[in-house]
């Protein structure tokens, strides 16, 4: 057997593994140099993190015995590794368990403007083009005892290497990953393949049939006589609308000039209980709360919508954007983002006010309580320019380019922030159809949106980031709320109090509690502390409390103090 023969194979991983190392882990090195730039130990670091990455990477090659085997393991790793690591360098995101859930659920037309020309050409020179060497490349004709044998002892030195560096620089390097937990997630394709996996062990998470769910424990606490009329509330579920663009929390654009006018409440401090729609809309409706969410526990237990529904309110869900997220049943669901109407839609799919196309059938029982979600497309990005009709565009000019990073920081802001004022333009519409209801209706409006956005804020695009290191922009969202006299007469609350205590910090966990409280549902689970109403209920010293809870903590202890 020549020489030749016994080290091709070994090369070829070594080869494989180096490429991957270098060429396809930019945002990792660019991370780890970032972390350690004032760190003595910075070379035994990156030394340690580039061993980690390539003796890992030679020991999973050298797994695949024999030649096929050897080349179909690399050259997917190859593919993976190049497509992976385009999107981590040009929109910084990581892919973990949640973002593999976004990509299984986002659907083609979401996808398409990620799929660029500048992707492909990557993908080419990255993925393609060593994965056609690797395959014209002979790797010697062994035995396959011979490549047994050869594996087993790539195996042990690169295990002996790893166990050897990592002890001589076990300080340095435990240290680094005890304060930059992050940086392991940019590690490709070890962390994706890593939370491919857990997402495969966690595919029973999704929705089981509705009779076997947990049904909430809840009853009606009231019956429709009580009042002079139905309730109807329309809860517009926002998408990737971040809160520090909206002139109600402080920007300097006018990004709100449609509700203003209306009359809205502005709950200023809010936030999402995920950075992504797939872990957003099912934690609202669930009840769990951001801390106790899984995707397993909510497909366990009925939804919010489902015991509405069941409870005899009339629901629906009208849809422009990815779907309820098993929240919602089929009966009640109408799919509007598939549509070819020319009077709402273009090639890029269609814009939010087909979401209020014939919403009026869904009310006309004037005689049953309402809910209705909205789900709109709202600030979808990367091609913020095409989520807004071009006859509300007030900013231009804007990114208009398939890659953000080849837009200017003031171009990309003037196409999102076109989408938040269509937005607005959105909402006033709905109040504005709510008030045609209000003759037959006590009437009400609740809007946010299911997570922010990174608009090249520290080198981040999109969302999806790990809620654990998400930067602001992702999980602050805005709130509004809009309701008629009547509604508020109905609840017992004053909208002045609401407008003293919408500053405090909420999040999407009181939205189950609050609209528990609206249709008057008496459960176990709800949390008074969470209803965004609770507080503004009339009493005897309701304001009293607003009044004293506002004011510094020694001032209340003293009151308290001085009343003994």
């Amino acid at each position: 057997m020549r020489i030749r023969d016994q080290v091709a194979a070994p090369v070829a991983i070594a080869a494989v593994s180096l490429f991957i190392v270098v060429f396809d882990n930019d945002p990792f090195w660019k991370s780890v140099l970032r972390a350690t730039m004032l760190d003595d130990h910075q070379g035994a670091i990156s030394l340690a993190m580039f061993t980690i990455m390539f003796c890992t990477l030679n020991i999973l090659l050298s797994l695949a015995v024999g030649t096929r085997a050897l080349k179909t393991t690399a050259i997917f790793l190859l593919l993976v590794s190049a497509t992976i690591g385009f999107f981590m360098s040009e929109y910084g995101i990581v892919v973990d368990v949640s973002m593999i859930r976004n990509v299984v659920e986002t659907e083609v037309r979401e996808a398409s403007p990620l799929v660029t020309s500048s992707f492909f050409y990557h993908l080419l020179a990255f993925g393609v083009a060593p994965a056609l060497v690797l395959a014209i490349t002979p790797l010697g004709n062994v035995r396959w005892k011979g490549r047994l044998a050869t594996g087993a002892i790539l195996i042990a030195a690169n295990a002996l290497v790893l166990a050897g560096t990592l002890y001589a620089n076990y300080g340095a390097v435990s240290f680094f990953a005890h304060q930059h937990h992050a940086a392991r997630m940019l590690m490709n394709p070890g962390y994706p393949l890593y939370s491919y996996a857990r997402f495969l062990a966690r595919a029973d998470d999704g929705a089981p049939d509705r009779a076997v769910r947990i049904a909430l424990a809840a009853e009606r606490t009231t019956t429709l006589a009580r009042h002079d009329k139905p309730v109807l509330t329309v809860f517009v579920l926002g998408e990737t609308a971040r809160s520090d663009r909206f002139s109600f929390n402080g920007y300097e654009r006018d990004t709100n000039r449609y509700t203003r006018a209306r009359g809205v409440l502005n709950f200023s401090h809010v936030t999402s209980c995920g950075t992504s729609t797939a872990d957003s809309v099912p934690c609202i409706f669930s009840g769990l709360g951001r801390a106790a969410f899984s995707h397993a526990a909510a497909a366990a237990h009925e939804s919010l919508f489902l015991t509405l529904e069941r409870l005899g309110v009339d629901v629906y869900w009208k849809d422009n954007s990815t779907g309820c997220k098993a929240v919602c049943d089929p009966e009640h669901f109408e799919q509007l983002a598939t549509r070819t109407d020319a009077g709402h839609c273009d090639s890029t799919g269609c814009f939010d006010e087909i979401l209020l196309e014939d919403i009026e059938t869904l009310v006309a029982d004037r005689t049953r309580d309402h809910f209705i979600v909205l789900h709109q497309r709202g600030s979808h990005g990367p091609a913020y320019h095409t989520d807004a009709p071009a006859w509300s565009k007030v900013f231009l000019p804007e990114c208009d380019l398939p890659n953000l990073r080849n837009c200017s920081a003031e171009l990309i802001n003037n196409a999102y922030d076109n989408t938040i004022v269509y937005t607005d333009f959105f909402v006033a519409s709905v109040i504005d159809f709510l008030q045609s209801q209000a003759d037959a209706f006590d009437v009400a409006m609740l809007y946010v949106s299911d997570h922010g956005e990174s608009l090249g804020e520290n080198g981040l695009y999109l969302h999806g980031f790990p809620y654990a290191f998400a930067p602001q922009e992702q999980v602050r969202v805005p709130m509004l709320l809009w309701a008629s006299p009547g509604f508020y007469a109905r609840a017992g609350v004053e909208r002045s109090c609401l407008e003293k205590v919408a500053n405090r910090d909420y999040s999407h966990d009181s939205l189950f509690h609050t609209l528990l409280a609206i249709y008057d549902v008496e459960s176990p689970a709800y949390r008074r502390e969470l209803d965004l109403l609770a507080d503004c209920k009339h009493g005897p010293s309701m304001l009293a409390r607003v009044a004293l809870r506002s004011r510094p903590r020694e001032t209340v202890e003293a009151k308290i103090v001085g009343t003994r």
